[in-house]
């Protein structure tokens, strides 16, 4: 259930799903994952689902065949290779370095090398653990290119994870929790979505559907799902969620951002497990929210998958 959970999960937070209506308006259809158009290879859109952009891309299960762990990292300092050391011993895995994620997926000698030795090890689980000054989005995206280049098929070949930390201590922190992870029970998950609304059309409105259907796929399974939403000034006016718990912010000047989450907001984050954002980000910004807003919330133990673009940045 969990791997198809993530699947659904991760397709709406990269995008996948686009949900539109042909003109502004107060109301709020959420509609159920489940009714959703798929496409794929055999499979297109409706003439009215494209006319509403409202589809999703369809994804499959694509076994794993491997079984070992290998660490790839850039990592020169004798400090972070010991904490990645300590990892490889618990994992009874292997460790390939490569000098600079930030080129060497653009040298076709090194990253011939590399592609090579995967397909020689076949792993299971592939930690990628980037230096901070070469984690960013042309590493993510070559590293999960390559991975899906190990056998015949364009689909992921292992299960990839990122090593990525601002400093030292930060990152044999990391480490330790990677390697002391237990898997969440079903009694323990709780869910939380954060997302914005930028203004009334469908557009602006789209990350609060993503909120509402993300709502009502863990209210189905009988988990409540609190949730927090930006209002931008000119989507202030719109029709909303109306729930208990479902909280708002409205920022009338649009190049101001969040300072300072809601209590009952900030409340339900901290014991949260899983959380899902939707909406614009830039470094320093999630959903319209300064990233200062999450200083005091303990992250260590969530999971977060994030659909606000570029407000991982390592640096802010």
């Amino acid at each position: 259930m969990m791997n198809k959970l993530l699947a659904t999960i991760l397709t709406l937070v990269l995008g996948g799903i686009v949900l539109a209506q042909d003109k502004p308006t107060k109301g709020l259809p959420i509609p159920a994952i489940e009714d959703i158009t798929r496409i794929d290879n055999k499979t297109r859109a409706s003439k009215k689902d494209r006319r509403l952009t409202c589809f999703l891309v369809a994804t499959k299960e694509h076994p794993v065949a491997g079984e070992g762990y290998v660490i790839i990292t850039d990592h020169q300092d004798e400090a972070p290779l010991a904490s990645l050391a300590r990892l490889a011993k618990a994992r009874n895995g292997k460790i390939f370095k490569i000098s600079d994620f930030s080129k060497s997926w653009n040298d076709a000698e090194e990253w011939g090398n590399l592609r090579s030795k995967l397909i020689e090890t076949m792993p299971r689980f592939v930690a990628i653990a980037p230096r901070p000054d070469t984690y960013g989005e042309w590493m993510l995206m070559s590293m999960l290119d390559l991975l899906s280049t190990l056998d015949k098929d364009r689909e992921l070949d292992a299960f990839p994870g990122i090593l990525a930390a601002p400093d030292q201590a930060s990152f044999d922190a990391l480490v330790t929790r990677s390697i002391e992870y237990k898997p969440q029970t079903r009694e323990n998950f709780r869910p939380f979505v954060l997302g914005q609304v930028v203004d009334g059309s469908p557009l602006g409105i789209r990350s609060l559907q993503k909120v509402g259907i993300m709502r009502k796929l863990f209210g189905g399974w009988g988990y409540e799902t609190p949730s927090f939403v930006m209002l931008k000034a000119k989507g202030a006016n719109q029709k909303q969620i109306e729930a208990g718990d479902v909280w708002y912010a409205v920022e009338p000047d649009a190049r101001k951002m969040l300072k300072e989450l809601p209590p009952e907001a900030r409340k339900a984050l901290d014991d949260s497990t899983l959380v899902i954002t939707y909406g614009h980000g830039t470094p320093g910004v999630v959903c319209s929210v300064e990233v200062g807003a999450f200083k005091e919330v303990d992250f260590s133990s969530k999971i977060v998958l994030s659909g606000s673009c570029f407000s991982g940045s390592p640096s802010r």
